[in-house]
């Protein structure tokens, strides 16, 4: 996992090989703005919003710059990109592009058959050698796995 500086990472499991740019922010507490005041002073009357289901991250995931997934979220899908400046505020699927305010789904990086065959194919799994001799397959040159 690269992180990079600037982010701030709370309340989540981040899969493999994933990729975070700096100045995102993964669940932050929200404030309750169906109280009078959304200040924190009522924090001890509403301990609820402190429990919070975890995001789950999966893996080879791109999280571009300045990037906020709400705590409302509970999974990113393996492979999937999420444009630069995006407020996520729904699950992400695999390989599944979002940008915009709220994010908004943009494409698929691949087709429906290519998704499952990287699914069932794990290569993030993979031990470090198997990953070094197959830089050709990972970077879409060749189509083999050696």
């Amino acid at each position: 996992m690269n992180v990079n500086v600037n982010s701030y990472i709370e309340n989540c499991t981040i899969g493999k090989f994933c990729s975070i740019s700096s100045g995102v922010f993964i669940s932050p507490i929200e404030h309750n703005h169906q109280f009078i005041t959304t200040h924190p002073i009522t924090d001890k009357i509403d301990p609820s919003r402190f429990i919070r289901t975890p995001i789950i991250i999966g893996n080879d995931v791109l999280i571009s710059h300045n990037v906020t997934i709400l705590q409302k979220v509970s999974s990113i899908g393996n492979g999937a990109i999420i444009a630069a400046g995006a407020v996520v505020t729904h699950d992400v699927l695999p390989y599944e592009i979002v940008g915009g305010v709220p994010a908004k789904h943009i494409k698929f990086r691949f087709p429906p058959e290519k998704i499952s065959y990287l699914q069932n194919l794990s290569w993030w799994d993979w031990d470090i050698e198997k990953i070094k001799n197959n830089l050709e397959f990972l970077s879409g040159r060749t189509l083999q796995i050696v």
